[in-house]
């Protein structure tokens, strides 16, 4: 019996001592397990690393190991590529200024000749449109002056557009220039009148045309000499100018009108040198 107790508590103490070595075995383990963990995340870390040092190394090696054949040939292609790349953007360039109209800096026109011709008939089109709107609108201006000059030149033949004054002042100073001349040489003195009246050069009244005065000389000779105030208006005048406002103008335009014999020489060198003659017609001869 006392054998048999020794014996358990022999057991006990065994069966203990082996608890306590489980924990130490589980504590041991448990630290070889984190070492173990930590080498091996260390060395696929540094077995990466060796890999992508190695291929690198691979390719530069394999680079290194290539034939000069092939490294000339590979050199030549790069160079004809790099100058196609050159000639693609010169002729992107050129269509560039070819679709704007533009040239390109160094003066040459850049346009192919289907875009010269179309730009050369839409030229020649505006250039065709531009004339024509020209000779329309020249047209147009002769027109208007054509029927403003017609205005004028009709306008003082109407003997309703003056007074009887005016009249008084047309026939006074005819007499006193053509009394001695026939109906159709009165008529033309008459129309010389007028065509002053309706000319820009001169004043646009017949008072003021036959008292005109440049400086000290005046445009009628019978105003300076006083013949003008003298005369008697005959019925043969007042015919004559009344006629004149319904005939055409028998001078053709003409602004002056001089007698020879009774004019100064220098009269007549500033006449014959200045002006352009017309006709004459009884003494008188008449200029433009």
């Amino acid at each position: 019996m006392h054998y048999h107790k020794s014996l358990l508590k022999k057991l006990k103490e065994e069966c203990f001592g082996i608890y306590y070595d489980y924990r130490k075995i589980a504590f041991v383990f448990f630290c070889y397990s984190l070492l173990g963990t930590g080498l091996i995340l260390g060395t696929s870390s540094f077995l990466d690393e060796d890999v992508t040092f190695h291929h690198t190394t691979d390719k530069e090696q394999d680079s290194q190991e290539k034939e000069p054949e092939t490294i000339a040939t590979e050199a030549t292609a790069s160079k004809n590529q790099s100058i196609q790349d050159v000639l693609d953007k010169i002729k992107s360039h050129t269509t560039s200024y070819s679709l704007t109209g533009n040239t390109p800096e160094s003066g040459k026109e850049a346009f192919p000749d289907s875009a010269k011709d179309s730009q050369k008939d839409a030229q020649e089109s505006t250039a065709a449109t531009a004339a024509k709107d020209k000779d329309s609108n020249k047209k147009e201006e002769n027109s208007y002056k054509s029927s403003k000059n017609r205005e004028k030149n009709t306008k003082p033949y109407r003997i309703s557009d003056y007074s009887k004054k005016e009249l008084e002042i047309l026939e006074r100073i005819v007499e006193a220039e053509a009394g001695d001349q026939t109906l159709k040489g009165r008529m033309m003195v008459a129309h010389v009148v007028l065509n002053r009246v309706a000319s820009d050069e001169f004043p646009d009244t017949i008072k003021k045309v036959v008292f005109q005065k440049n400086k000290t000389t005046y445009q009628f000779s019978p105003i300076k000499d006083g013949r003008y105030y003298d005369v008697k208006i005959s019925k043969k005048t007042k015919k004559a100018v009344a006629k004149a406002f319904e005939s055409s103008d028998l001078t053709d335009g003409a602004l002056y009108f001089m007698s020879r014999s009774g004019s100064s020489k220098k009269n007549i060198k500033w006449f014959d040198s200045s002006l352009t003659r017309i006709t004459s017609y009884g003494c008188h001869e008449f200029f433009k």
